[in-house]
């Protein structure tokens, strides 16, 4: 039997097309604004941790903390808003429909490394491993997300090549994602 693979988190756009960067997320009443008529979202399937709205981005993924998160309401439907960093408005949908996560995709195991780069360094072995070109991998320099094909590639499961050269002292954060 075969299965296919689907990402383990929601995945947000900008207005251009790339991944929604420090954009917020508003959930609210079917049918309403969300943003003056919220409904609590919380951070785990089992309702115990709510989490404050706007539910900001990282790298287009909903964050939790610095890490990619899933969001859950109680009810089936609600409107959601997103904007983006600049506040403008990139979506609204006035009835949107929450699903269920299949059991397969219902755990995820992060891991993360920091390296303080050289001189001009391009080439950053990692002692975590990801799947390459999956977007199993988010990459920090100095707090700002880099973004893959532009800053760096993806060269092996444990390495990552940027495009061009850091400056001596640059702290790297590489964050991964693997489906348990």
């Amino acid at each position: 039997m075969a299965s296919f693979i689907t990402s383990p988190y929601p995945v947000f756009f900008d207005t251009d097309g790339t991944p929604l960067e420090n954009g917020s997320i508003y959930i609210g009443q079917p049918n309403l604004n969300p943003e003056t008529s919220p409904v609590t979202v919380y951070w785990d399937e089992a309702l115990t941790q709510p989490a404050a709205q706007p539910i900001r981005t990282l790298n287009g993924y909903p964050s939790r903390a610095g890490t990619p998160s899933r969001i859950y309401i109680s009810g089936t439907y609600s409107s959601i808003l997103v904007r983006n960093k600049k506040g403008a408005q990139v979506y609204y949908a006035e009835n949107s429909l929450a699903t269920s996560i299949p059991e397969a995709q219902k755990t995820a195991s992060f891991s993360q490394e920091t390296l303080t780069a050289t001189a001009s360094q391009t080439i950053f072995n990692l002692s975590i491993s990801y799947t390459i070109n999956t977007g199993s991998i988010v990459v920090f320099r100095n707090g700002l997300a880099l973004k893959t094909g532009d800053d760096y590639t993806e060269t092996n499961s444990t390495r990552v090549t940027l495009t061009t050269g850091a400056t001596v002292g640059d702290q790297f954060l590489f964050i991964t994602v693997k489906n348990v």
